[in-house]
């Protein structure tokens, strides 16, 4: 495989709309799966140094925050600026 120059914010857009697998759409773009893989990972982690949240259909009346193994329950009225000093502090 030849080596290219890509456009990689593009190609991951194209990817994340395709609905394709990452092996599928590297293969259609002749992309090797193993470094698409690394480069999609690495923007994803420095994109905001944050991950996707994803919202638990049942509200609890609590927030949970997880990084890693470590698990931190809050009450949901929390102050925004507390939780944002405790993610800074963890990160």
């Amino acid at each position: 495989m030849a080596y290219q120059k890509h456009n990689w914010p593009e190609l991951f857009e194209n990817f994340e709309q395709s609905g394709l697998n990452q092996t599928s759409f590297c293969k259609q773009h002749e992309l090797n799966p193993k470094y698409f893989n690394l480069k999609y990972r690495k923007a994803k982690l420095t994109e905001s140094g944050f991950v996707e949240a994803k919202l638990n259909p049942k509200p609890s009346g609590n927030i949970c925050l997880k990084m890693g193994r470590a698990e931190l329950t809050l009450p949901a009225d929390i102050d925004p600026a507390f939780v944002a000093k405790v993610i800074r502090l963890s990160a």
